[in-house]
């Protein structure tokens, strides 16, 4: 996937379902797009910023593999190998040798730039990592120079887009509450209600990642229910499938 545009849903995805998977593995954030809407929003901004098109969003998404230029920063979120890519845990957070990321043990710099250009799931982590360190969204010269200038709001306007829904606020398809219809895996026959793990799930719960089991799933529908106003109802009915 080195040198492709991921697109913005799946991009954004990957950064929650990071988030959540981190916390699961013991990681606390004190910066947590899981959770905190504004921190997604920043750091959508943040990429759109490292990855724009002239002085504009890029709409296709972000690069996966290195920036232009003799920089060497990587990944959606522009890792910056000459400082992350050695163990920094003496002084900060580390993304080399974290312990909460088992593919980040053992490798050096190049190791970590290649994981990152080719696997999002990784470079979400990484780009999470690096933001609970002490400089956090300051180490990324276009949080000042981009994101939070008043001159160029296109950035943080573009990520203002996405929002999070909860359970309760779906809006839950015609034919899922037919007790007779051959219901999709994901729902309750008669209520339409989202199914975990075989069970409904609370009304009043944000859907966030849950097993390692449903994540592959999960991740293909989580547009439909975090994230408004991206897909047709014929693309997310497919998704269902």
């Amino acid at each position: 996937m080195d040198g492709e545009q991921i697109p913005w849903i799946d991009w954004i995805n990957e950064i929650v379902a990071a988030a959540v998977e981190l916390k699961e593995a013991g990681m606390p954030l004190d910066l947590d797009p899981s959770e905190d809407l504004q921190v997604l929003h920043n750091m959508i901004a943040i990429s759109a910023a490292e990855w724009r098109k002239g002085n504009q969003v890029d709409l296709d998404g972000p690069g996966m593999g290195k920036a232009i230029g003799d920089e060497k920063s990587y990944s959606p979120a522009q890792i910056y190998e000459q400082t992350w890519g050695k163990d920094t845990s003496d002084v900060d957070v580390t993304v080399i040798n974290n312990k909460f990321v088992p593919e980040f043990q053992n490798i050096d710099g190049p190791k970590l730039s290649s994981l990152i250009s080719e696997n999002p799931t990784l470079a979400a982590k990484a780009y999470l990592i690096v933001l609970q360190s002490a400089n956090g969204y300051d180490n990324w010269s276009t949080w000042k120079s981009f994101v939070t200038n008043p001159k160029t709001p296109q950035f943080i306007d573009y990520a203002k887009q996405y929002t999070y829904e909860t359970i309760d606020e779906m809006n839950i398809p015609p034919d899922a509450v037919d007790p007779e219809r051959l219901y999709t895996p994901d729902r309750e026959p008669g209520t339409g209600r989202l199914l975990q793990d075989g069970k409904p799930m609370p009304l009043n719960k944000r859907i966030v990642f849950s097993s390692v089991d449903n994540r592959k799933r999960q991740r293909a529908w989580l547009a439909s229910i975090k994230l408004k106003n991206i897909l047709s109802d014929e693309i997310l009915e497919a998704m269902r499938r």
